[in-house]
């Protein structure tokens, strides 16, 4: 299943994560995706198959003590014919500090 990933560095001692999640409006009710999000290697929250014309979901982690935040977008197990996924209003709420960018993560190869 291909995976598209966004990865963040930072150091504080409290932080959030907030975001709308759901399939894009401009495909309808077609397109099928999934959302996670890991923190330091640790799955931290999964959403399961989202498909187009359902409802967008809010998502709220707490980030305390996490180092490395990777945000990844899968296809649902599908194809990723429409596959427009939203974090819409995406934020992390720091206690101080602010988030560094680390390249793309480096993702095992599929089997």
């Amino acid at each position: 299943m291909p995976t598209v990933s966004c990865a963040l560095r930072f150091q504080v001692k409290r932080s959030v994560f907030t975001a709308i999640i759901g399939v894009d409006d401009e495909v309808g009710d077609k397109g099928s995706v999934t959302f996670e999000v890991v923190g330091d290697g640790k799955p931290l929250f999964e959403s399961g198959p989202m498909r187009g014309g359902g409802d967008q979901r809010l998502v709220v982690v707490d980030l305390r003590g996490v180092k490395n935040l990777v945000l990844k977008i899968g296809n649902a197990g599908d194809n990723i014919d429409y596959d427009h996924a939203d974090w819409a209003e995406a934020n992390i709420e720091m206690s101080e500090g602010r988030p560094e960018m680390m390249g793309p993560p480096k993702n095992p190869p599929s089997s």
